[in-house]
């Protein structure tokens, strides 16, 4: 088993997908389940050519390592058919379908196209790390499938979120789907040391090679 099936969001992943094509979706999952990565490629290819997937990361840094690592998993070069768009740096190209890309430069592309042709999915991932870019960009998402786009996908993706105000700003139960995926609990021991004269970066190190 490979580790991306082995990971929590690959077991709705199935019934993310299928729920994205006929309503906006908010799947909710611990760090690190595999939101980012599994999410975005499963939707492209279930758009087939179609349209173009939009991932938009908060950050810069997590924009290109996510697109790194999607682009590593799917066998194909960065810049094909992956890429990123970021402030100062694109690595993308006319074959790109699955874009991740910062808010700043989603909100720009949306000034420029409202109607966002030839993009058939739209996800934010971290939505927990909401910013005013973040909620513009979700705004108007929103209004455009209400009144231009009810073709395009939006899904909404976070580790930490309270799911029935935004369930209820995307449309009501009727217009959204809620979907979890369970983490894993693993067994926590605290354990307490008596500070020496020694620095704290010593101790540190001394006890992580215990661990």
């Amino acid at each position: 088993m490979s580790a991306s099936v082995d990971l929590p969001v690959a077991e709705v992943l199935e019934e993310v997908v299928a729920a994205s094509r006929t309503r906006a979706v908010v799947v909710t999952a611990p760090p690190g389940s595999g939101k980012t990565t599994l999410i975005p490629p499963a939707v492209l290819d279930d758009l087939g050519g179609s349209g173009q997937v939009v991932l938009v990361q908060p950050r810069r840094l997590a924009a290109r390592a996510v697109a790194a690592e999607i682009a590593r998993r799917r066998g194909c070069s960065l810049g094909g058919e992956v890429g990123y768009r970021v402030r100062f740096d694109v690595r993308a190209s006319r074959e790109t379908r699955l874009s991740v890309e910062t808010t700043g430069i989603m909100l720009r592309r949306l000034l420029d196209d409202l109607a966002l042709e030839g993009i058939g999915a739209v996800v934010l991932d971290e939505f927990h790390e909401q910013s005013i870019e973040m909620d513009l960009i979700f705004g108007m998402l929103t209004q455009l499938r209400r009144e231009l786009r009810p073709d395009l996908r939006l899904l909404v993706t976070s580790a930490t979120l309270s799911t029935e105000p935004l369930a209820h700003a995307l449309g009501g139960e009727a217009g959204c789907r809620v979907i979890t995926a369970e983490g894993r609990c693993y067994p926590v021991e605290i354990r307490y040391l008596r500070r020496g004269e020694r620095m704290l970066r010593d101790d540190v190190a001394e006890l992580i090679a215990k661990a």
